[in-house]
């Protein structure tokens, strides 16, 4: 089956979970930015978490399917309309052939999914069929694209209406937590303080590469030289200009800038949802608490079917 894109959105791309192993090349792993979401719609139309799926940015696509198929919209709060009747979201849509879905202007958040039983077929580059534009792999979905679906056990019929009934885990956008970063103890006691009591912007040259905050300046104790090294998805670093920069799934794979934090795994999909304007603040927790509350996420993703309807 296929599906024709009437309107592509704004920056609606095929992303997968992403591609690892590669940053040593200077390859981003890039994938889902809200990989809870990702994972979710993928796991409501019957899917492996891990199948190519439509990210959209800001606006969503409006498409027509060819054949019969289940759809499953998640992420960023976004009217959805099926043949102009609005449907809802995190719940297992059945569309006919000839069907229109169409994904408009989100209103909370930034970031809207949209999964397919039996998944978007794209050519996978490095093992991921993730779009990344700053490595040159991949595009975004232009108007009159067609994109093809795989093959769907029928038995999937049983799936439709089928829905997450709790809410999603990054509601709350205004509070980060995070952990000392490996230069924590290079900044001043005041920065420090700083960085925990101020509340931050998100500043409209904010991407898939990272949130540029605006907010109380960070210095550090003495100035010093870094060597480069490895970036992580979520790593906050600090340059020169004293405002942090939240790291995220396109990313460098090196940077020189010392990092006063690293958001906590459970909290990586609320950053990938905050939106040009957002305030944001950071609490500090400790690795272990991290550790703990990413194990719950991870707890909660394979038991989802204990809140479905």
């Amino acid at each position: 089956m296929s599906v024709l894109i009437k309107q592509p959105g704004f920056l609606s791309m095929v992303m997968d979970s992403g591609r690892y192993g590669w940053q040593r090349y200077g390859i981003s792993p890039s994938g889902a930015i809200d990989p809870w979401s990702f994972m979710v719609g993928n796991m409501l139309v019957g899917n492996e978490r891990n199948m190519p799926a439509l990210e959209a940015t800001v606006r969503g696509p409006l498409f027509e399917v060819s054949e019969e198929c289940l759809v499953a919209v998640t992420g960023a709060q976004t009217p959805v309309r099926l043949n102009g009747v609005e449907v809802p979201q995190w719940q297992v849509l059945y569309l006919k052939p000839g069907d229109t879905l169409e994904v408009g202007l989100v209103e909370k958040g930034m970031r809207v999914y949209v999964a397919f039983a039996g998944g978007i077929v794209a050519e996978e580059y490095f093992g991921s069929a993730s779009a990344s534009l700053p490595n040159g792999i991949g595009r975004r979905l232009r108007q009159e694209d067609q994109l093809l679906i795989g093959k769907w056990d029928r038995l999937r019929l049983g799936l439709i209406g089928r829905r997450v009934r709790e809410g999603v885990p990054w509601e709350d956008t205004s509070i980060i937590r995070v952990t000392k970063g490996p230069q924590w103890y290079w900044f001043s006691d005041v920065s420090l303080e700083s960085f925990l009591s101020g509340v931050y912007r998100v500043d409209s040259n904010s991407d898939r590469m990272a949130l540029r905050l605006s907010g109380k300046e960070l210095f550090l104790k003495k100035q010093g030289n870094l060597l480069s090294e490895g970036n992580v998805w979520g790593g906050i670093q600090v340059p020169g200009s004293g405002l942090p920069i939240a790291l995220l799934a396109d990313r460098q794979t090196v940077g020189g800038y010392p990092k006063i934090a690293i958001i906590a795994g459970v909290d990586l999909p609320k950053a990938g949802q905050l939106r040009p304007g957002d305030m944001v603040s950071f609490v500090l927790i400790a690795e272990s608490e991290a550790e703990a509350l990413w194990q719950e996420y991870l707890y909660g993703l394979n038991h989802i079917r204990a809140y479905w309807d």
